[in-house]
Protein backbone atom coordinates (compact mmCIF):
# COMPACT_ATOMS: atom_id res chain seq x y z
CA UNK A 1 0.00 0.00 0.00
CA UNK A 2 1.57 3.24 -1.09
CA UNK A 3 0.16 6.74 -0.96
CA UNK A 4 1.42 10.33 -0.98
CA UNK A 5 2.53 12.34 2.02
CA UNK A 6 4.38 15.46 3.08
CA UNK A 7 6.50 14.71 6.15
CA UNK A 8 8.40 17.64 7.66
CA UNK A 9 10.85 17.79 10.54
CA UNK A 10 9.51 20.03 13.32
CA UNK A 11 13.00 21.32 14.17
CA UNK A 12 14.00 22.71 10.78
CA UNK A 13 11.05 21.97 8.44
CA UNK A 14 13.15 19.72 6.18
CA UNK A 15 11.07 17.57 3.86
CA UNK A 16 11.83 14.02 5.10
CA UNK A 17 9.64 12.10 2.67
CA UNK A 18 6.72 12.16 0.24
CA UNK A 19 5.81 8.47 -0.07
CA UNK A 20 3.97 6.30 2.47
CA UNK A 21 5.07 2.65 2.30
CA UNK A 22 2.91 1.24 5.11
CA UNK A 23 0.08 2.76 7.11
CA UNK A 24 -1.97 1.88 10.19
CA UNK A 25 -4.24 3.86 12.56
CA UNK A 26 -1.22 4.20 14.89
CA UNK A 27 1.53 5.23 12.50
CA UNK A 28 3.23 4.81 9.16
CA UNK A 29 6.46 3.99 7.39
CA UNK A 30 7.73 6.43 4.77
CA UNK A 31 10.49 6.25 2.18
CA UNK A 32 13.14 8.67 3.47
CA UNK A 33 14.41 11.48 1.26
CA UNK A 34 16.33 12.96 4.19
CA UNK A 35 17.62 11.28 7.33
CA UNK A 36 16.15 11.86 10.77
CA UNK A 37 16.96 10.49 14.20
CA UNK A 38 14.87 8.28 16.43
CA UNK A 39 12.86 10.60 18.68
CA UNK A 40 12.62 13.45 16.14
CA UNK A 41 9.19 15.08 15.95
CA UNK A 42 7.50 15.48 12.57
CA UNK A 43 4.33 17.01 11.15
CA UNK A 44 2.66 15.32 8.24
CA UNK A 45 -0.18 15.33 5.80
CA UNK A 46 -1.00 12.20 3.88
CA UNK A 47 -3.52 11.10 1.31
CA UNK A 48 -6.02 8.59 2.64
CA UNK A 49 -5.62 5.32 0.72
CA UNK A 50 -7.98 5.07 -2.24
CA UNK A 51 -9.18 8.65 -1.72
CA UNK A 52 -8.43 12.25 -2.60
CA UNK A 53 -8.79 13.28 1.08
CA UNK A 54 -5.66 14.49 2.90
CA UNK A 55 -5.31 13.76 6.63
CA UNK A 56 -3.06 15.57 9.13
CA UNK A 57 -1.12 14.29 12.13
CA UNK A 58 1.97 14.79 14.24
CA UNK A 59 4.33 11.91 14.88
CA UNK A 60 7.76 10.94 16.15
CA UNK A 61 10.41 8.82 14.48
CA UNK A 62 10.51 5.45 16.26
CA UNK A 63 12.49 3.38 13.77
CA UNK A 64 14.94 3.75 10.91
CA UNK A 65 15.10 1.03 8.27
CA UNK A 66 18.53 1.40 6.65
CA UNK A 67 17.73 -0.68 3.58
CA UNK A 68 20.30 -3.39 4.28
CA UNK A 69 17.97 -6.37 3.88
CA UNK A 70 17.23 -7.90 0.52
CA UNK A 71 13.52 -6.98 0.60
CA UNK A 72 14.15 -3.38 1.74
CA UNK A 73 13.50 -0.65 -0.82
CA UNK A 74 15.97 1.87 0.59
CA UNK A 75 16.02 3.94 3.76
CA UNK A 76 12.66 4.28 5.49
CA UNK A 77 11.41 6.01 8.64
CA UNK A 78 8.93 4.39 11.04
CA UNK A 79 6.62 7.02 12.51
CA UNK A 80 4.25 6.72 15.48
CA UNK A 81 1.37 9.19 15.61
CA UNK A 82 1.57 11.42 18.68
CA UNK A 83 -1.23 13.84 17.78
CA UNK A 84 -4.10 12.75 15.55
CA UNK A 85 -7.72 13.70 16.12
CA UNK A 86 -10.23 10.98 16.96
CA UNK A 87 -12.17 11.91 13.84
CA UNK A 88 -9.08 11.58 11.64
CA UNK A 89 -8.11 8.24 13.20
CA UNK A 90 -11.68 6.96 12.70
CA UNK A 91 -11.71 8.05 9.04
CA UNK A 92 -8.28 6.45 8.53
CA UNK A 93 -9.56 3.16 9.99
CA UNK A 94 -12.51 3.26 7.57
CA UNK A 95 -10.20 3.78 4.58
CA UNK A 96 -7.83 1.02 5.73
CA UNK A 97 -10.70 -1.51 6.03
CA UNK A 98 -10.96 -1.46 2.24
CA UNK A 99 -7.32 -2.49 1.76
CA UNK A 100 -6.00 -6.04 2.25
CA UNK A 101 -3.15 -6.43 4.76
CA UNK A 102 0.37 -6.23 3.30
CA UNK A 103 2.20 -9.38 2.24
CA UNK A 104 5.28 -9.96 4.46
CA UNK A 105 8.43 -8.85 2.67
CA UNK A 106 10.70 -11.23 4.57
CA UNK A 107 10.35 -14.98 5.04
CA UNK A 108 8.65 -16.02 8.27
CA UNK A 109 10.87 -17.38 11.02
CA UNK A 110 11.07 -21.12 11.52
CA UNK A 111 8.62 -22.12 14.30
CA UNK A 112 11.26 -24.33 15.91
CA UNK A 113 13.45 -21.36 16.79
CA UNK A 114 13.77 -21.09 20.56
CA UNK A 115 12.19 -17.98 22.01
CA UNK A 116 11.39 -16.96 25.59
CA UNK A 117 7.90 -16.04 24.39
CA UNK A 118 7.35 -19.51 23.00
CA UNK A 119 8.57 -21.10 26.23
CA UNK A 120 6.13 -19.24 28.49
CA UNK A 121 3.69 -21.53 30.17
CA UNK A 122 0.56 -20.70 32.11
CA UNK A 123 0.45 -22.15 35.59
CA UNK A 124 -2.09 -24.97 35.56
CA UNK A 125 -3.37 -24.30 39.10
CA UNK A 126 -7.02 -23.28 39.29
CA UNK A 127 -7.55 -19.73 40.39
CA UNK A 128 -10.10 -19.13 43.15
CA UNK A 129 -13.43 -17.83 41.87
CA UNK A 130 -14.58 -14.71 43.63
CA UNK A 131 -18.31 -13.95 43.82
CA UNK A 132 -19.53 -10.83 42.09
CA UNK A 133 -20.92 -7.98 44.20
Amino acid sequence: METECQCLSVDDFRLLGTEVVDLSPHGMRIRAQELAEVGDQVVLSFRAPGSTEWLDAEARVVRIVWGNREADQGTELGLEFTEISLDTRFRLRCYLREIPPPVPQRPLRDREVSSPLLECRVDQEELPVQPLG
